[in-house]
């Protein structure tokens, strides 16, 4: 399990991000774009873009070797 700080704008649907301390998978509907908030996530609009968002990925194996 991997964790890169991104950007707000930069989460799309089917990435797990780190939210208040939970491992949580974000869709469709998570994701809401407002002219005055801006894009916020499970309604948290991160200090409208200013705080990067904790994205999880994890590693595939196949046959026991590591693919990126």
């Amino acid at each position: 399990m991997n964790t890169t700080m991104a950007h707000i704008s930069e989460i799309e649907n089917g990435d797990a991000i780190m939210h208040n301390g939970h491992l949580m998978t974000v869709c469709n509907d998570d994701i809401k774009r407002c002219s005055f908030m801006g894009i916020s996530i499970f309604g948290d609009s991160y200090r409208m873009g200013r705080q990067l968002v904790e994205r999880v990925t994890f590693s595939k194996c196949f046959k026991g070797l590591k693919i990126k």
